[in-house]
């Protein structure tokens, strides 16, 4: 069980107290993300895997290499981020799809995404 893992779990058993400790692994976090097609040798030229459910777009996110490759069935390019930085880059429109095909799945719909960015901008303002 990772530590996101772990915040879930008490998130799911006390939705009013475990949220924001959930939100802040969240942020705290360093995920793999499938990409799109391999990087070049320019990192900056990543694109994420972005899947169509329903009519919303997911981004998918894992918190361990063997999830991701457990879910793709097979060895992917991928970038790793955390958390706070893929807050930071997210479209207004885009979900989170974190962990799919574990027990401990999650999606995160634009409102929680725009919660993360800002506190992520909140604790920016307060190191200045």
């Amino acid at each position: 069980m990772s530590k996101l893992d772990d915040a879930l779990q008490k998130f799911i058993d006390d939705h009013e107290n475990g949220q924001e400790p959930y939100y802040e692994e969240v942020l705290n976090t360093e995920f793999y993300i499938p990409l799109s097609e391999a990087p070049d040798d320019q990192p900056e030229n990543v694109a994420p895997m972005i899947l169509e459910s329903e009519e919303k777009h997911y981004m998918m996110l894992f918190d361990s290499e063997e999830r991701l490759t457990h879910w793709a069935g097979q060895t992917v390019p991928h970038a790793v981020f955390m958390g706070y930085h893929l807050a930071e880059l997210t479209p207004d429109s885009l979900h989170w799809a974190i962990n799919i095909g574990s027990q401990f799945s999650k999606e995160l719909v634009p409102g929680e995404i725009d919660w993360l960015k800002q506190a992520v901008k909140a604790d920016q303002d307060q190191d200045v």
